[in-house]
């Protein structure tokens, strides 16, 4: 029987782009796997609605590095970056790796998109070039300060896929 080529079907690496730089995060082995999941478990319901053998698997949690963030943690924190962005790269890997990229990309645009649009607004005579979702606007602004009736409600598909965008049910824990 001839070898099979697994390559194809292996989980790809995680490659963010961060203060100007790409940090490839590799998938976490089956010990970080353990920890990663229990960390998704414990953001999405809460820490005090957290099943206590999941609380008994983060007893375990690493004093220092991230096991969503394996190796890639060092070089992120040696390249100086602040330890808010951190702790959400650390967030969002964790959600990448056990929900999927659009579940963490829908999670990250409802804790993270407000705060970058306030911080977009507020800038003096600077538009925001990205939309709530966090694409780039295709045509100018509107004067508006209501939503126009027009807009549709219904998940779009994606581009890649032409499957519905994941979302998270509710509001994750901070």
């Amino acid at each position: 029987m001839s070898a099979v080529d697994f390559a194809a079907w292996a989980r790809p690496n995680l490659e963010l782009l961060l203060g100007g730089r790409t940090f490839v995060v590799r998938p976490p082995s089956v010990a970080q796997a353990r920890l990663v999941l229990a960390l998704a478990v414990r953001f999405e319901v809460g820490e005090e609605r957290t099943p206590p053998e999941v609380m008994e698997i983060l007893d375990g949690l690493p004093d220092d590095g991230h096991p969503a963030l394996g190796e890639t943690y060092t070089e992120i924190v040696e390249a100086g970056i602040d330890p808010v962005t951190l702790s959400r790269v650390g967030v969002y890997a964790t959600l990448v790796w056990a929900r999927g990229r659009e579940y963490a990309d829908a999670a990250a645009e409802i804790i993270w998109g407000p705060e970058r649009d306030a911080a977009a607004a507020d800038a003096p005579g600077k538009a925001s070039s990205r939309s709530r979702s966090g694409r780039r606007r295709t045509s100018p602004t509107s004067g508006s300060a209501t939503p126009t009736t027009t807009t549709s409600t219904a998940s779009r598909s994606t581009a890649s896929t032409g499957r519905s965008r994941a979302k998270p049910k509710g509001k994750p824990s901070r």
